[in-house]
């Protein structure tokens, strides 16, 4: 939303579980969140699952 050339994302839909809120895809494109910054919160539940 603040960088007006940021014409493609990286979409990786296996990363999507490691959030407790993953980002939403809407008509192709990202949604803004509402929050403040990212607005994503990792699952550490499901990362610690793999830990080395």
């Amino acid at each position: 939303a603040a960088i007006p050339n940021g014409l493609t994302v990286e979409y990786m839909p296996w990363s999507f579980g490691l959030f407790k809120n993953p980002p939403r895809l809407v008509d192709g494109e990202l949604e803004v969140p509402s929050g403040p910054g990212l607005g994503l919160e990792l699952d550490e539940g499901r990362i610690a699952r793999h830990r080395i």
